[in-house]
């Protein structure tokens, strides 16, 4: 009898999982965004008070078949193990032994079905991670080989996730200047001798820069990556550039790049920055022509009216933000003034060490003083806060870089200066011309005074509207505030669930969207922050559970004063749930706020 039930419970096994992964897998796909909510605050008490997970559903589903298919091979072990010990233990009897070839028989056939139920499962579940971005595997992704690999639980949230801040160019970019250089900024500190050689040229064995030829499969090319490459590392250690020694592309054509992140990448503690094998690949499409146009200064701040103010016009607290009107090479405008970097200076002759910091997607430079604020000392998060000197005048300088040759937007390398994601030097004057480091040198002053705000930013406004309907998938998020941001919190300040409602109207089955992203600041307003998304958001079939989208944005954006987002405040919020003045345990919601219509 057990040699005919135990074939039939393994296979009734196997189908009952079959049959959940597939479930899972065409439910994925059948779906579209109708709604959306807005939570803000800490991200790990919103998902313990929702119900949240932050994982993909196809990890989920993968992990319960994994334990069920563990539990099934461990009996199997076992059976195998009392089969054998039953027949030589039989000691000649024929029922014995007939029983104990019937086990070894039974758990065989076990086994060979548990085989192919992983096998089966693991194809379906790789299959549901390609369908969503939830690839579990190295290089699942989306169709069309414009994918990231890796495990969506170390790439996701954030700009690009966990490891990846950003990098240039973004994900599908066209029209790539040839002369353009390739960056990659990471949350982590670099080991730069694991991407580059003793001649400083890149180890094509962890990272490829390729041409890919148009409709072949993103990893056909790899053998004719490009070796002669320059390698060099930011001050912080968090960003590499990449420096083909030749132009990128063609001056008749456009080419089609792929650029490849392994395993063998390595942070500075000598550990792999991908685990378990995976990896990261974006492509982008070079144009035919030279980029010659110079960045210009779009914005400072803080900035003095033209009235100036008495006994200072700006919190002490307020750091020093530079937006340009393009990327700006990440290297020029990162560093420590204590190891002698001067190509943005703050407060001449007043002797402010900090550090500069690249940010906004390479598009801004911000400033941070080493000195800890005295009084308020840390923010609402339990971050510390540094201050300025109070009661000071400013006077700063951005630097041009040195030119390659007279009336040439082209800087000299190294470079001396300020410069674009091409090379050119900075046009200080904005008059379109090279005039060389003197001239196009940027200046300007600002006054603090003795005050800081301490007040966490509020959200104002948001788009798409709290309980929208009929969202367009290709809808990005913009999210305004009252105060000015930190453009170096941004990087993990935005993470959106997708989800459906459940019968009373609250959330259920949500999960962080995982698909490729990006945070940045409005191109000419520090208040605006927006959240993009290259993945179309899912689309329901008509008729199906309405999607919804449920964007929360975390405690650890903070203001240009270096407050927090904590307590949480914005649309849904009432009056007595906000108190202007120093966050304190009380004042305000701890730490989350639903923002949902009333």
């Amino acid at each position: 009898m057990l040699s005919k039930k135990f074939p039939k419970i393994f296979l009734s096994v196997l189908g009952i999982l079959v049959f959940v992964a597939g479930i899972f897998l065409l439910s994925k796909t059948s779906v579209l965004a109708v709604s959306t909510d807005m939570f803000a605050g800490e991200s790990e008490a919103f998902r313990e008070t929702v119900g949240l997970s932050d994982q993909p559903l196809s990890a989920i589903v993968g992990n319960i078949i994994n334990i069920v298919l563990s539990i099934l091979g461990i009996v199997l072990v076992v059976l195998i193990i009392f089969g054998g010990y039953t027949w030589m233990t039989a000691g000649g009897s024929e029922e014995k032994v007939k029983k104990a070839k019937s086990i070894l028989m039974n758990a065989g056939i076990g086994l060979l079905i548990t085989v192919s139920a992983w096998a089966i499962a693991a194809f379906i579940i790789s299959s549901l991670g390609e369908a969503t971005g939830d690839g579990e595997l190295g290089g699942g992704g989306y169709s069309g080989g414009n994918v990231f690999g890796g495990s969506s639980g170390t790439l996701r949230g954030g700009a690009l996730g966990k490891i990846i801040q950003t990098h240039y160019p973004s994900r599908d970019a066209n029209d790539i200047p040839r002369n353009a250089k390739i960056f990659v900024s990471f949350f982590d500190q670099i080991d730069v001798n694991s991407v580059r050689d003793m001649s400083g040229n890149i180890k094509t064995d962890n990272v490829k820069i390729y041409a890919l030829e148009a409709g072949a499969e993103w990893s056909a090319g790899q053998d004719a990556a490009l070796e002669n490459v320059q390698v060099e590392i930011s001050d912080d250690q968090h960003t590499l550039r990449f420096s083909p020694v030749e132009f990128l592309g063609s001056a008749t054509e456009n080419v089609n790049y792929v650029v490849w992140l392994g395993s063998g990448l390595l942070n500075s503690t000598g550990s792999s920055v991908f685990s378990n094998g995976e990896f990261y690949y974006w492509q982008f499409s070079t144009a035919t022509v030279i980029d010659t146009v110079a960045p210009k200064v779009l914005e400072v701040s803080p900035v003095d009216p033209s009235t100036g103010c008495l006994g200072g016009c700006h919190p002490r607290n307020k750091l020093i933000q530079v937006k340009f009107s393009e990327p700006v090479d990440p290297l020029t405008v990162s560093g420590r003034t204590s190891n002698g970097f001067n190509n943005l200076i703050a407060g001449q002759g007043l002797n402010v060490e900090g550090t500069w910091s690249s940010a906004n997607n390479y598009q801004m430079a911000v400033f941070t003083p080493e000195s800890q604020c005295d009084g308020v000392t840390e923010n609402s998060c339990g971050d510390p806060v540094y201050c300025l000197p109070a009661a000071s005048t400013f006077s700063n300088k951005i630097k041009s870089a040195t030119l390659s040759e007279a009336g040439q937007m082209m800087a000299s390398f190294p470079y001396d200066g300020v410069v674009d994601l091409a090379g050119n030097s900075l046009d200080g004057n904005a008059d379109g011309l090279a005039d060389g480091q003197e001239i196009d040198t940027y200046t300007w002053q600002f006054t603090t005074n003795n005050e800081m705000r301490v007040t966490p930013p509020r959200i104002q406004s948001i788009i798409p509207g709290l309980d929208s309907e009929n969202v367009t998938p290709d809808t990005n998020i913009e999210i305004t505030f009252n105060n000015p941001i930190l453009a170096t919190s941004i990087g993990k300040s935005v993470q959106v669930y997708e989800g459906t409602y459940d019968s009373s109207g609250n959330v259920k089955s949500a999960y962080l969207w995982n698909g490729p992203q990006r945070i940045s600041l409005l191109m000419n307003n520090n208040n605006v922050l927006i959240w993009e998304h290259f993945m179309a958001l899912n689309v329901a079939v008509e008729g199906e559970e309405s999607i919804i989208y449920v964007p929360q944005v975390l405690s650890g954006l903070k203001d240009d004063c270096q407050n927090c987002f904590m307590p949480a405040g914005g649309p849904g919020c009432t009056t007595s749930d906000w108190q202007e003045g120093p966050w304190a345990e009380g004042n305000g919601v701890f730490p989350n706020c639903t923002m949902q219509n009333d």
